[in-house]
């Protein structure tokens, strides 16, 4: 839930919040909050209800992990020469997760074509 959001805008009460000293936080932040770490709760016990299967143990592969961050810099890198704003933190954040995830998506294609040859 954001400040300008749907519901936020749609019901008035989101505006209330709780004072911390000088800090007024919210009702819409706390909620954020609160429904993130209940989300979080709800991800992790589904993983520890997942079964339990003997896997062979395969050596750890560092290149792996060195080709994801490879990817990483370079997508950041066409990002940052793109318009990417460093004084933004969020918007960082965010570019470094999805370069993350880029990365693992190639490798792993990658990594499945040489396991399956």
């Amino acid at each position: 839930m954001h400040e300008n959001g749907y519901i936020p805008t749609l019901f008035n009460f989101f505006d209330k919040g709780a004072s911390l000293k000088d800090i007024e936080i919210p009702e819409y932040k706390m909620l954020h909050v609160l429904s993130s770490v209940i989300g979080g709760i709800i991800i992790i016990y589904a993983i520890m209800q997942l079964p339990v299967k003997d896997r062979v143990k395969r050596p750890f592969f560092y290149s792996y992990w060195i080709f994801i961050a490879v990817i990483m810099a370079i997508v950041m890198t066409i990002r940052f020469y793109t318009g990417l704003d460093f004084n933004d933190d969020r918007e960082v954040v965010v570019n470094l997760i999805s370069a993350f995830f880029i990365g693992v998506i190639i490798m792993s294609l990658l990594n499945r074509r040489a396991y399956y040859r």
